[in-house]
């Protein structure tokens, strides 16, 4: 007869909270839950309508996504980020005001309702002279401006 040595291992209960120690039938109720829960919720049939709409503002939704999504087209991004970037508009510069206002008007385009611009008073740091310079072992200045670049407008 031969000899057969079977090892086993075990983690032990030391992992458990002193709460679930001796509670067997713990794991199979939440199992049972957990089952309960997951298919309440696939029987659960889609509500009527649009959600988060009542019925009688579900159709005036609709049309005005149908209205924004038709408008949407990549042409169009093109040229509305040209218009907004084609100037600098830094917070509170007369060109800020400007993009605020064409934003507005564009908006109430696709007919969102009650748009409006607020205004906040509030410090902004904008510098007084913005320089980078190199002192050793040569001097050196920065112009701080950008080489352009052919074919890009706004490094011209």
């Amino acid at each position: 007869m031969g000899t057969a040595t079977f090892f086993t291992a075990s983690i032990g209960k030391r992992w458990l909270s002193p709460f679930f120690r001796g509670k067997r039938w713990l794991s199979p109720f939440a199992v049972a839950v957990l089952c309960v829960l997951t298919v309440g919720a696939g029987a659960r049939q889609a509500a009527p309508g649009l959600f988060g709409f009542i019925s009688d503002r579900a159709s005036s939704q609709r049309a005005l996504e149908s209205k924004l999504l038709a408008s949407v087209s990549a042409e169009r991004m093109r040229t509305d980020h040209k218009h907004l970037a084609s100037t600098p508009h830094m917070a509170g510069t007369p060109r800020d005001r400007e993009l605020a206002e064409w934003t507005r008007d564009q908006f109430s385009a696709y007919g969102l309702e009650r748009v409006a611009i607020t205004t906040h008073e509030v410090l902004l740091p904008y510098p007084v002279e913005v320089s980078v310079e190199m002192t050793a072992p040569a001097q050196w200045r920065a112009s701080m401006r950008e080489d352009p670049i052919p074919g890009d407008d706004y490094t011209q």
